[in-house]
Parts: structure tokens; C-alpha cells; sequence
């Protein structure tokens, strides 16, 4: 029963609750504020190596989706991350080659190691929620930085220094009861941040995170451009474009009265060795499980380049067996191809479980919409092609391959889910 559950709903999340790609417009936006985050930081620092990064797909190159999960018309927070790290792996950094030398005739590796490394990590409308922030082993307090109205490290100056720029923060520091490595008691000092932000692409606050003793991550943070990094607040909001035909325009079908029937999907699929198996799946039920379903990736309801119409259905008589297929054709009938790229991109998608343990991808399969109904009737459909299954038992690269034919689908359409 666990296994099944696991297997179910990973199906599930997905396919009726996964994120969509970015759009164009979202990519851009991500490339933009992490270049600028880039040309703020110093690259030329003596002695120093360093490595830079993003949290997105790429470096400087964008994101997967910021949609939440359970609904893709609602957008989340545009958040962004970036990270630089600093290692000055020959010489220390020239303000500090004196106390390096020192350290060395004392044999004091630990100090030497500390002053050698630093990362900054710069988080954009992230909120972080107390148990998630770092801790030291001596009280948090503000320090005064010219460039910084709300910046804090902790007494020692060896764990970090935390920056915040936006209006919206509301910071405190926190101190909690815990225990070290042989379960003795110890303090652990952090911040409480709060933060209140709305949904939407546009900067509304900054956190720069520094890693790294005091003595080092002054010398950095002095050859920052904060301008460029205080300039990125308050901006960012997208327009979208709205300039698609009226086909690709939202409006409200008028349902009909629900026609009676099931929901219902089947279809041959056929070994190397020519042995022939049928799936079928059918349905009484007509719910978000089991349903053809519209639904914007926007949550702007007059652009619909990006929306699909959903089809999910489970076996009424074994839920192990389902079925989901998700296609660009809005309002109209046509033909796409799904291949395991586009499922995976989550552009056309191909994907269900003829049992429990077992669960097909598409090489290329061809599907064919030859009905678009009104919410309350039945959309239909056919599909052939090349598929693989996976077995959930096995990890190994050996995805079988079969020929899939006469595949054919009916399900009932559901009211849109555009906001």
C-alpha cells in the first residue's frame, strides 16, 4: 500500500500539479538581475581565485518555473539566487598578509584556512524562515555599514555577516536552546527575518549572505557596487504580451448540460517479439482525477500561449492503472507529437501506469485531438507510435520499447482552471 502511494503520487504531482518551463519573458528576467548581480561583484581581487554561479539552469541563463505547484495560473514570488566564492589559495589578501605570516609562524592552520574563504550568496524576494537561517556561537548584532542600513554579524566576527535591502524586512535577532556534537548544551544565535512580499516578478527585497570571518569579508564587501545592487529594487515587473490571435484569447465557453458516459482510454502496446497487450482504463467518476481540464500556465487570464487542455483518468476498478496526456491545442482540433523531451519540459505530454510497479514514457507517440467540446461533454481523441516502460523495481537503463497502436481516449471536460 506505501508503494503504491509513493508511485501514485508522484504520477500525480507531475502531471496535474507540475511546474511549467519559464516563459521568455521570465528567462530574461532571471538573466538580467543575475547579470547585474555579477557586475556588482569584484573580479579582480589580488591573490584570489573564485567561482560564480546561479541557482537556475545555467549560469546567468534563467529558470525552470516559479509557479506554484497546486495551481498554475497563481504566480509565486520571482525569486533569484546567486552565488561568488573567494579563495585565495597562495597568498592571503594583501591586507592581511601580515596576520597570515603571523599565523603561520604559530601554526595556526584553523586561522589561516578562515581568512583564506569566502562565499556571498545573494538572495532576491527569497523569505527564510527562522529554523533555515544560519547560526553562530556568539550573539547577533547590527553593525554600521556605510552602503547598508539593516546589516548584521555576529559577535565573534567568525560566521557571518547578513545585508538587507527593501523596505518589507522585519529582522530581529534570535537566540535558541540546542545541543553540540556530544550532546551537550550550547546557545545558537540567527536573526529572525520576516518579510512581506506580494506575488510578481518585480525586486522587492534583497538579503546578501557572507560567509566568512569579519577580517576577510570587510576587505570584499568594500569593493562591492551596491549601487548597482540597491538600483535592482522595484524592478523587474513583466508585461505580458498580449498580442495572440482571438484564438489564443481567453474567454468563458458556455458549458452544456453534462452528457452521460465514462471516461475512458485504451490502447495496443507490442513487444520486440510481436506479443500484443491491451490497456484500458475507464472511469464513472468526473473530478479533477478524472476529468479533460483547461488550464492557463498564467496567471494572467487573457494570455494563453502557454495553456494546455489536461486529460487524467484512474481505473475505477484498480487505481494502479491511469493515465494522463496534456496537449497545446486550445479550442480547436490538431496533432502534436510527444516525445520523452516535450513530457519532460512538460510542453506534450504522454505518461501512465498499466500497474503498480510499471509506468510508460513516450519515444514518439502521435496524438491526434479530433474533438474539442464545450465543459460537460466528452473530448476525444487518438494516438499511435513508440513508447518505452520503466520498471519501478529496477534501476538499470533497460527501458523495454513497444509499438503502441489504436490508442483512443473520451473524457469529459471539467470547468477551466484559469486563476
Amino acid at each position: 500500500m506505501k508503494r503504491f502511494f509513493v508511485i501514485t503520487s508522484l504520477l500525480l504531482s507531475s502531471t496535474l500539479f507540475a511546474q511549467r518551463p519559464a516563459t521568455k519573458a521570465e528567462h530574461d528576467e532571471d538573466a538580467r538581475v543575475l547579470k547585474i548581480l555579477s557586475e556588482a561583484m569584484p573580479h579582480e581581487l589580488e591573490n584570489a581565485d573564485l567561482s560564480e554561479r546561479s541557482y537556475g539552469s545555467s549560469n546567468l541563463d534563467g529558470i525552470s518555473g516559479f509557479y506554484n505547484d497546486m495551481n498554475f495560473a497563481t504566480r509565486d514570488v520571482f525569486t533569484h539566487q546567486y552565488t561568488i566564492a573567494y579563495q585565495y589559495t597562495a597568498k592571503a589578501a594583501k591586507e592581511l598578509q601580515d596576520k597570515a605570516e603571523a599565523a603561520k609562524a604559530k601554526g595556526d592552520i584553523a586561522y589561516l584556512y578562515a581568512i583564506s574563504n569566502c562565499e556571498i550568496e545573494i538572495w532576491v524576494n527569497e523569505n527564510f524562515t527562522p529554523d533555515n537561517y544560519p547560526y553562530a556561537s556568539s550573539p547577533v548584532q547590527k553593525i554600521n555599514k556605510k552602503y547598508c542600513q539593516q546589516a548584521y554579524r555576529d559577535a565573534a566576527g567568525k560566521d557571518f555577516t547578513f545585508l538587507y535591502f527593501g523596505s518589507q524586512w522585519d529582522i530581529k535577532p534570535n537566540v535558541s536552546d540546542a545541543e553540540d556534537a556530544n550532546g551537550k548544551p550550547q546557545k545558537h544565535y540567527s536573526l529572525n527575518a520576516k518579510l512581506k512580499t506580494h506575488t510578481g516578478t518585480d525586486v522587492q527585497s534583497i538579503m546578501v549572505y557572507v560567509k566568512g570571518y569579519a577580517e576577510l569579508a570587510d576587505i570584499i564587501l568594500e569593493k562591492i557596487d551596491w549601487e548597482k545592487i540597491k538600483g535592482l529594487i522595484s524592478t523587474g515587473k513583466i508585461k505580458e504580451d498580449e498580442s495572440e490571435s482571438a484564438l489564443k484569447k481567453y474567454f468563458v465557453e458556455k458549458p452544456v448540460t453534462p452528457v452521460a458516459g465514462n471516461n475512458s482510454i485504451s490502447f495496443t502496446y507490442i513487444d520486440a517479439d510481436g506479443h500484443e497487450k491491451l490497456f484500458t482504463a475507464t472511469s464513472a467518476a468526473h473530478d479533477l482525477r478524472n476529468c479533460a481540464q483547461l488550464r492557463n500556465h498564467n496567471e494572467n487570464p487573457k494570455v494563453l500561449q502557454d495553456a494546455h487542455i489536461n486529460f487524467s483518468i484512474y481505473n475505477d476498478k484498480d487505481p494502479n492503472v491511469l493515465f494522463s496526456i496534456s496537449l497545446p491545442i486550445i479550442r480547436t482540433t490538431g496533432t502534436v507529437t510527444a516525445t520523452y523531451q516535450s513530457d519532460y519540459d512538460y510542453q506534450v505530454m504522454w505518461r501512465g501506469n498499466p500497474d503498480v510497479n510499471h509506468s510508460f514514457s513516450p519515444e514518439e507517440i502521435t496524438i491526434k485531438l479530433t474533438k474539442w467540446a464545450a465543459v460537460g461533454d466528452f473530448m476525444e481523441g487518438t494516438f499511435s507510435g513508440t513508447a518505452t516502460i520503466s520498471d519501478h523495481n529496477d534501476f538499470s537503463t533497460d527501458k523495454p520499447k513497444y509499438i503502441i497502436r489504436n490508442g483512443k481516449f473520451r473524457i469529459r471536460r471539467i470547468a477551466d482552471q484559469m486563476r
